[in-house]
């Protein structure tokens, strides 16, 4: 900024001076932002791109699951048909369209059930219409994962494991079962008298139906 008066020019010098600092500074700061945009986003991708173990498969011996159980299943995917320019002959030639997409893939996904009621029900098992009511779908994953120890109940301390629980079987208070779970075996009492009607029947199995705590104590 120049002015032909010496003294308005003595203060518009300081100001350009300064007017230059600030810009400067925006330039380094509009760098730096980013520079961490690109170095945040290289991270987000480093690790998603880390392998994920895979909980032991749906259904592999264990009919019982509860809040929490993690399991791993197969699921079929199509990739989404897309339709581009218009054609009359050639591989990718449907319908008049080139045509994209289709493709059948398996992958394999880590599931959270989320349900008492549901994860048991074969009907509301992972890759089903209604999987969505009784398990969260995780990451695609590979391999084993290891069970964290944090989910992993107090060791049973007594001698032997007791009689895997059977609906329909008489059961006196005090009568001890187990359930299977993925990595381990949960041991439950029946509660005392008269609660213990309601030991025998499949709607009070223990850990995984709405109301087993009115018939069993973990």
């Amino acid at each position: 900024i120049k002015s032909d008066d010496p003294q308005t020019q003595r203060l518009i010098d300081p100001l350009s001076h300064r007017i230059t600092d600030i810009s400067h500074r925006i330039t380094m700061f509009k760098v730096q932002s980013i520079a961490l945009t690109a170095a945040l986003f290289g991270l987000h991708h480093a690790r998603t791109a880390a392998a994920v173990g895979c909980y032991p498969r749906y259904g592999s011996g264990i009919t019982t699951y509860g809040n929490g159980d993690m399991v791993s299943s197969s699921i079929s995917e199509t990739t989404p048909i897309v339709r581009g320019a218009s054609c009359t002959s050639g591989t990718n030639c449907v319908g008049g369209y080139v045509t994209t997409g289709g493709v059948k893939t398996t992958k394999t996904y880590n599931f959270k059930c989320v349900s008492n009621d549901w994860c048991p029900n074969s009907g509301y098992a992972p890759g089903t219409l209604y999987e969505g009511q009784a398990w969260t779908k995780r990451e695609e994953c590979s391999g084993t994962a290891a069970v964290p120890a944090a989910t992993i109940p107090t060791q049973w301390s007594e001698v032997g494991c007791p009689e895997q629980f059977s609906a329909g079987s008489d059961y006196d208070e005090d009568a001890l079962v187990h359930v299977k779970k993925n990595a381990y075996n949960m041991v439950y009492r029946c509660n005392k008298e008269p609660a213990n009607a309601w030991c025998s029947m499949a709607g009070y199995e223990p850990g995984t139906s709405q109301y087993w705590e009115q018939a069993w104590t973990e």
